[in-house]
């Protein structure tokens, strides 16, 4: 006579198999979770690995239309960094070598501006409507239309585009016959034909 207590065959089996499921379930917890545990370590120590400098003779930055807008690159001559309109124009530019160093922002063939610094001279140059104004060496240089205007410490000098030359102020002229040098007072207005010689003199 069986006891009432016993388990059968086939139920103690089922219940072996579910608790087998039971622990191989908790088995695969337990080791996805360590790997993903081992990933988080693996990316942890990539992110603080990681170069905080990243070093390259150019870079090239593009919009969303795959043209060029930003370029950064350096040689042995020199560095500049140049901006690219959508067209592919270069609009803006610094740029550093062995002769110096330029800044320009250039919004047309017309119309631009330019600070520079070469071979230890200084200027300013402005172009407003195809007109250019220099200012360079203390003078102040304006030229258009085939006219130019300068002026300089104690002087202003007109040029029109046929050659000829007005000027006010301090003139140093030559004397063609001795070839003695001299100077006239603020308070003079000098002309001067083509060739640049002393037309007439005013003081």
């Amino acid at each position: 006579m069986r006891l009432l207590t016993e388990v059968p065959a086939g139920v103690e089996l089922v219940q072996r198999v579910e608790k087998l499921e039971r622990q191989n379930r908790v088995l695969r917890i337990v080791l996805l979770s360590a790997l993903a545990l081992v990933a988080a370590i693996l990316l942890m120590g990539e992110a603080a690995n990681r170069p905080k400098v990243i070093e390259a003779e150019s870079f090239v930055v593009k919009d969303a239309n795959g043209a060029k807008r930003i370029e950064l690159k350096a040689s042995e001559a020199g560095a500049n960094i140049s901006f690219f309109d959508p067209k592919g124009d270069e609009r803006m530019w610094l740029k550093q070598d062995a002769k110096g160093s330029i800044i320009a922002v250039r919004e047309s063939d017309e119309a631009g501006l330019q600070m520079s610094q070469l071979g230890g001279e200084p200027m300013f140059a402005l172009n407003y409507g195809g007109k250019l104004v220099w200012l360079k060496e203390g003078n102040v240089e304006m030229s258009g239309g085939g006219d130019a205007t300068t002026i300089a410490p104690g002087l202003v000098s007109v040029v029109d585009a046929d050659g000829y030359t007005a000027e006010l102020g301090k003139t140093f002229t030559v004397n063609p016959r001795t070839g003695v040098k001299s100077a006239s007072t603020a308070a003079t207005v000098s002309f001067f034909s083509k060739d640049k010689t002393l037309a007439k003199q005013i003081h």
